[in-house]
């Protein structure tokens, strides 16, 4: 029965992560706080070349959800200025 419950926990695990979405910024949001807002749990967020700065509050706030944030081309030429 224990390998039966475990065998279903990874069934909907692997189903939630399936339908997981890609978001890109700035061509769906144009901020990457705004493709936080929008995303759900185990959505990637795939933020293009740039430098994305927000003035006085945090550039980034993930809200507590499980989520993946990427340069689209690595670090070197996607810069977070908060």
């Amino acid at each position: 029965m224990r390998h039966a419950c475990t065998s279903i926990l990874y069934v909907i695990a692997f189903a939630e992560a399936s339908w997981a979405a890609t978001i890109t910024v700035p061509d769906d949001y144009a901020t990457i706080q705004a493709a936080i807002n929008a995303a759900g749990d185990f959505d990637e967020i795939l933020v293009e070349p740039g430098t994305y700065s927000s003035g006085d509050i945090a550039i980034i706030d993930p809200l507590g959800k499980s989520i993946a944030i990427r340069s689209s081309l690595g670090p070197e030429v996607t810069i977070l200025d908060g």
